[in-house]
């Protein structure tokens, strides 16, 4: 199949357009420099970095099982959506308070990786089964090989453009001709590349509204709930799992610094 024809398949050309824009971060660039432009230290970045992963690992698990209960597309446009939520608690935040900062960026990170897992693999799967429904299955491959050019250019205009977003001296001529003030610092600009990508966002929520899903036969009231129960099960396990590796990693760690003969730092 020829590339247009690809791009005639509604939910193929919805995928490419979802992924493109879903992870288009302007802000990736200047990550660590925006949070401490923020007001935040870096142990407290961290340590919210910590929270966004673990996030990622208790979600991902019932995803799946929850893709099965509610659908691929559901899953699909709620992730788009709390990403939008994320996005936007960064970039309207006030600075004045230090543990406000704090507290809004640390349900950003939540969020943020509770938006990761659930659309982890699902717009995935709504495209090529799209394709396996019309017979296209052995264009898959291709798909992929698009997405990853597609997600490569995008990747590194975001990043050029994130990076000048963050640039006093590349930003300044821009204020003037706006006939705005010249920003003096990167504190009177951080907020630029956050709102360009909730800008961007915008469109992964239009591609993901606009994928389609074929409607399976209703599953019994009892089997979704089975289902829901299950994977609610799934979490708490990875839960409690997650923690005591944290607990365990946090213990040796301190137990092997306790035993490190204090000498070898003497002066």
């Amino acid at each position: 199949m020829t590339v247009k024809e690809i791009l005639q398949v509604r939910n193929v050309r919805c995928f490419l357009m979802f992924r493109s824009s879903y992870f288009a971060r302007f802000y990736y660039p200047v990550f660590t420099l925006l949070y401490l432009d923020y007001g935040l230290t870096l142990s407290q970045f961290a340590m919210l970095n910590v929270v966004w992963a673990a996030t990622i690992v208790i979600s991902e698990v019932p995803s799946g099982a929850f893709a099965d209960t509610l659908g691929r597309k559901k899953l699909v446009v709620l992730s788009s959506l709390v990403m939008f939520v994320e996005i936007a608690m960064i970039a309207l935040v006030p600075t004045e308070n230090p543990n406000v900062v704090f507290t809004v960026f640390l349900i950003n990170r939540v969020l943020s990786g509770l938006a990761m897992s659930l659309a982890s693999g699902a717009d995935e799967a709504l495209a090529y089964d799209t394709l396996k429904d019309q017979g296209k299955e052995e264009v898959w491959p291709q798909v992929l090989q698009m997405q990853l050019r597609i997600a490569s250019s995008v990747g590194i205009v975001v990043t050029l453009l994130g990076a000048a977003m963050y640039d006093v001296n590349f930003m300044a001529p821009i204020f003037e001709a706006l006939g705005l003030n010249r920003p003096e610092s990167t504190q009177d600009i951080m907020r630029i590349p956050v709102f360009a990508t909730l800008i961007v966002a915008l469109i992964a929520i239009y591609a993901a509204f606009s994928m389609e899903e074929e409607k399976k036969e209703k599953t019994a009231e009892g089997g979704k709930l089975a289902t829901s129960m299950a994977s609610l099960k799934l979490t708490m396990n990875t839960g409690k799992w997650v923690l005591s590796t944290l607990t365990f990693c946090l213990f040796c760690s301190t137990t092997a610094y306790s035993s490190t003969p204090r000498a070898c730092f003497s002066p």
